[in-house]
Order: structure tokens, then C-alpha cells, then sequence
């Protein structure tokens, strides 16, 4: 969660500054920045997803024995190559990417009609 967060918010925070250095953008605006910050972040934080939902199946693969980071991260990269540790991560840009835009918008637009902006 961390990595996925921070980067999403560094992301938002960045592409609002240099899209809008002086004013503030429109509803479209804050949904499409959301949306690249929420891709971004996804991408970012995907292979640790992957090696976390591993080492969780790892103990039903294999139970006499625990499964550590190491070896999973380095069974992925054995099994697949850098591309192992992106699977599935097009489903993820589904759930996520429209979650981000519009939790980055309804943000923003409870700020300006709250008048905190």
C-alpha cells in the first residue's frame, strides 16, 4: 500500500504542477490526472503485489516449509523474467485507474466547494 500511495500522490502532486503551474484544472483535468497517477502508482507498486499474493500461495505449495522473499523474487524472475512480475496488471489498471481519477476529483472538487482551496 505504501509503494502504490506514495507513488500515485507524488505523481498527482507533480503532474498538477506542471500542467497547471498557476491555476487550478477543470474536472476533466483533475480525472485524467488521477487516472495517470493511479496507472503510475499501479505500475510501480505491481511487482510487489505479485510477490506478496506468491509468498502467500507458497505456504499451500509447499507447507513443510517457509517460503521466503528471495527465493519467490528469484523463482518469478527464473520462471518469466521481468515481465513475470507485470501479470495480470492490465485487470489492476481496470479496478484502479478509475478509482484514483475519481477519488483525486471528488477530492479536489470537495476542497473548492468547501473553500479550502
Amino acid at each position: 500500500m505504501i509503494p502504490y500511495s506514495g507513488t500515485s500522490f507524488l505523481a498527482w502532486d507533480f503532474l498538477r504542477a506542471w500542467f497547471y503551474p498557476r491555476k487550478h484544472p477543470t474536472r476533466v483535468g483533475n480525472l485524467a490526472i488521477g487516472a495517470v497517477s493511479g496507472m503510475l502508482g499501479q505500475t510501480v507498486s505491481y511487482p510487489l503485489e505479485v510477490v506478496r499474493r506468491r509468498l502467500q500461495v507458497g505456504g499451500l505449495t509447499q507447507p513443510d516449509r517457509w517460503v521466503g522473499w528471495r527465493e519467490t523474487v528469484g523463482h518469478v524472475w527464473r520462471e518469466s523474467g521481468w515481465r513475470g512480475f507485470y501479470v495480470g496488471l492490465s485487470i489492476g489498471y481496470l479496478k484502479v485507474v478509475p478509482m484514483t481519477a475519481v477519488s483525486f476529483a471528488v477530492w479536489e472538487e470537495m476542497k473548492s466547494l468547501l473553500g479550502i482551496d
